[in-house]
């Protein structure tokens, strides 16, 4: 482990912003996809000796495919995890290291999950189903830490902070939008996508429809709750009018959900699933600004302090880019080996090549060698007729070893050229 902690570095203020919209785009791909997978297949499983057809109907809603579980589920859990760590990056919390073994047992859990997939034996799925819910209450425990930047301090262990109400709160959150999304991809893939629609009268739609809108209208009466449950729990300091009002915007959405899924069973069919879906979304999507904006409110010191920091690194970079301005020592033998390799495929001393002849432009920074040293460090398009000359990237001592050179030899080609 370290792997990850290795390669931060600190951010700075820019840095941290993007960074946070990243953080809430890989949890918008991440928690919806793995709480519908949880589902499904946790149904599945259970219902594989009763209800074979109805079990196989559950994983044949294609979320087991490699892809999906690449694209949904590692490449934004890795991505979570650096995004993670670079956002806590000297607060003294081994979050990469803790995100590193949430990865491992994830992996594991997705890797059994696909093999049940494949093969639909009952054990199999049982132990990818409690591997990932075991994963994703990790992963929201280390999560609901972040809220909690005063206990930073006191965590010790190779996965902090694994039990406290306000990680049952949020871990009770995300089962139950886990659920009500798993209803509304149900829904809406049987009931509305071309390629896996079933026929309304068929023996198959009875029970998905029962299942699917069932999942939908029981995740949209346990959210409510809830989500004032998790706020209610969160610190005073982090509940934001924003982290607030998402909370409350999603309950009228899930409010409206719920109207329409009743509908829906009275009448059975499921004629509003594309508009369920829609809202399915928008709830997973403000349920995350209000998880984000806690996030924030929480760390806005540590914020602070990581843009202070990154502030002493880049002054301290550039004070000791000025100093090695300074002190660099000129060596002409590095010059003339720099002047052999690169300089003479287009100059020459006494005839334009590529480049003007040196005889011709040395001899005005004779007296200013510094506007020659700020010339090879970055060149600029002095002769319109002539193409300017690419920058060559040296350091600041073959900057000065080469017109150290150039100044010395000038004098001597000077004499030889007039005798």
């Amino acid at each position: 482990m370290g792997i990850i902690d290795q390669l931060l570095s600190p951010p700075g203020a820019q840095q941290l912003k993007l960074g946070l919209y990243l953080i809430y785009f890989m949890l918008l791909f991440l928690l919806p996809y793995m709480g519908v997978l949880l589902v499904t297949v946790g149904l599945s499983v259970t219902l594989r000796k009763g209800y074979p057809e109805l079990a196989r109907s559950f994983v044949q809603l294609g979320f087991l495919r490699p892809a999906m579980l690449v694209i949904f589920g590692l490449v934004p859990l890795l991505t979570l995890a650096f995004l993670l760590a670079q956002f806590l990056f000297g607060a003294g919390l081994p979050m990469g290291d803790y995100m590193e073994r949430i990865t491992v047992l994830l992996a594991g859990a997705l890797l059994l999950l696909y093999a049940y997939g494949r093969t639909e034996i009952q054990a199999v799925g049982a132990a990818g189903v409690a591997l990932l819910g075991l994963s994703l209450f990790c992963l929201v425990s280390v999560l609901d830490l972040v809220y909690h930047p005063g206990m930073w301090q006191f965590i010790d262990g190779p996965l902090p902070w694994l039990f406290s109400w306000t990680v049952v709160a949020h871990f009770a959150l995300y089962i139950a939008a886990g659920h009500f999304l798993a209803g509304v991809a149900i829904t809406f893939l049987y009931f509305y996508w071309p390629e896996k629609r079933v026929e309304q009268g068929s023996a198959e739609a009875r029970p998905l429809r029962f299942w699917g809108l069932g999942l939908t209208l029981g995740g949209a009466m346990a959210l409510p709750p809830l989500l004032l449950w998790s706020l209610v729990l969160s610190h005073s300091s982090a509940l934001t009018f924003l982290a607030i009002g998402a909370g409350m915007a999603a309950v009228g959405i899930l409010f409206m959900v719920a109207v329409l899924v009743v509908g829906m069973l009275f009448r059975g069919d499921s004629r509003h699933a594309l508009a369920v879906l829609v809202f399915g979304l928008a709830v997973m999507a403000l349920l995350l600004v209000s998880h984000q904006q806690l996030q924030l409110a929480a760390n806005r010191e540590h914020a602070v302090v990581l843009a202070m920091e990154a502030q002493k690194v880049r002054s301290a970079a550039e004070l000791e880019q000025q100093l090695l301005y300074v002190t660099a020592e000129p060596d002409p033998a590095l010059g003339k080996k720099l002047f052999d390799e690169r300089c003479v495929s287009c100059h020459a001393w006494d005839k334009q090549v590529v480049g003007p002849a040196y005889l011709e432009v040395l001899p005005k920074y004779v007296s200013d060698p510094e506007a020659l040293h700020a010339f090879i460090r970055n060149p600029v398009k002095i002769n319109p007729n002539l193409p300017v000359m690419p920058n060559q990237g040296l350091s600041e001592r073959e900057v000065l070893s080469v017109s150290a050179y150039l100044l010395q030899e000038l004098p001597i080609i000077q004499e030889g050229a007039n005798e």
